[in-house]
């Protein structure tokens, strides 16, 4: 029989370093808590605990087990079989090459009120069900008196002192925009969102930057879009003390839209099919004549 290796902890491993580099070494076998992704011909787990998410485990192909947890935390052990180049690396981001072992946990699927209570702080659960309503939008009021476009969102901030430093993703998307405010309150941290599970129980997301997006959807154009009302969906928030939170990029998932979401997909596709039409007239009424000169 083979020697059983140590099976070292991740995070116990990076805090053992005092924030150097938690360097693995071919033949290392890990403990991890992090999110699975899928690619088109590999899957890797991200590291999604301690005060860096950063660390990259890479896997050969994808684990058929795992397919139901695209995108969504677990605890797995693994095997390092090397660092890896998947990826440019950012800062102190490593990447590692390995081998999936075993599945050790996952978060809990609709858990009751019981069972979320019993949990530790920072735990992550998994609802599935219908997105029913969001709370008035004491971010888009806040946001109101600030020199922003209409449709901006909180994207992030920090307090030093009496100060907070907001991060203000502007409509377009893309643009990030920073802003000083003195002694903001609590007032932009009020927003949630309402889930109904299939067992009739309606279950309250904090949303302290105002919304959630999809990160994954089963159909185009619906990723980085907001939940409708009626979109069944699969979230995981994480446990705090004012409540379950989505309070960053979390797993967000479109499973299958609401009949609104959809009457808008079809209506767009018939759109794009009609501005491909008319450019295919346009282009061809340009050859013939070219043909009849």
């Amino acid at each position: 029989m083979g020697e059983t290796k140590e099976i070292i902890d991740w995070i116990e491993k990076f805090r053992s370093l005092k924030g150097k580099e938690p360097h693995f070494e071919k033949g290392d076998v890990i403990r991890i808590k992090g999110m699975y992704h899928e690619e088109d011909d590999y899957s890797f787990i991200r590291a999604d605990e301690g005060p860096r998410s950063s660390d990259s485990f890479f896997f050969e192909n994808r684990i058929d087990e795992l397919a139901d947890y695209k995108g969504f935390p677990l605890e797995a052990i693994i095997e390092v079989t090397g660092e890896s180049d998947k990826h440019t690396r950012y800062s102190y981001c490593f990447q590692y090459d390995a081998i999936f072992q075993e599945v050790v946990s996952t978060p809990l699927i609709n858990p009751t009120n019981d069972e979320i209570d019993n949990l530790p702080l920072k735990s992550r659960v998994i609802f599935d069900g219908i997105f029913k309503q969001s709370g008035t939008s004491a971010a888009d009021r806040f946001l109101s008196g600030l020199d922003v476009p209409l449709g901006s969102e909180i994207y992030g901030f920090s307090s030093t002192g009496g100060k907070t430093e907001y991060s203000i993703r502007l409509p377009d998307g893309e643009t990030v925009k920073r802003i000083a405010v003195d002694k903001p309150g609590a007032t932009h941290k009020s927003n949630y969102g309402i889930i109904l599970l299939s067992d009739g129980r309606e279950m309250r997301i904090e949303l302290p930057f105002g919304r959630m997006r999809y990160t994954e959807a089963i159909i185009p154009n619906a990723k980085e879009q907001i939940p409708y009302e009626g979109d069944h969906i699969r979230i995981a928030p994480m446990k705090f003390i004012e409540g379950l939170s989505m309070v960053g990029n979390e797993p967000c998932v479109l499973k299958m839209p609401s009949i609104d979401r959809l009457r808008e997909y079809v209506s767009n596709v018939n759109q794009m099919l009609e501005n491909h039409y008319e450019s295919a007239q346009k282009l061809m009424g340009y050859a013939s004549s070219k043909k009849v000169i």
